[in-house]
């Protein structure tokens, strides 16, 4: 009888209890102690939140350069060389406007290629949330067994 305790006790100190109704109730810990590992929504949203951190300076950068060129043209240029500016960007605008569209269409297909090849790898990963229940099963499994 000695001997099962002590198996039950090491048990207990390296995994805590898996239910306070199996035990006599000497500590309080419940199924909290077992990792379960992370959810898929706690996923996604780190995914996301990484996700924003990394454009967040792109973004950053893009809107100090356009509010700088704004005030630019607002406030520095004379009409003269507003007009000019106008021309400048009504030239872009016709000329290159075709290319852009071109080099867009070409761009899509390889970003959906890249997000196609992205996505196939992330399914390819295996969810801690499941290895953490088949763990929990058996070591439940483990301690019935030494309890009994």
């Amino acid at each position: 009888m000695g001997n099962k305790q002590t198996k039950v006790h090491r048990f207990r100190t390296m995994f805590g209890s898996p239910s306070p109704s199996i035990h006599s109730g000497d500590d309080d810990s419940d199924y909290s102690d077992f990792a379960v590992g992370a959810s898929k929504a706690n996923n996604t949203f780190l995914s996301v939140r990484h996700l924003v951190r990394l454009v967040a300076t792109e973004v950053i950068i893009y809107l100090v350069i356009y509010y700088a060129i704004n005030l630019v043209y607002r406030f520095a240029l004379s009409a003269d060389q507003q007009r000019e500016f106008e021309r400048v960007v009504e030239y872009f605008d016709d000329n290159i406007g075709t290319f852009a569209r071109d080099i867009t269409f070409l761009l899509g297909f390889y970003v959906s290629l890249v997000a196609r090849r992205w996505w196939d790898q992330y399914k390819l990963l295996p969810w801690p949330d499941t290895l953490a229940m088949n763990l929990t099963g058996k070591i439940y499994i483990l301690y019935i067994h030494l309890c009994s």
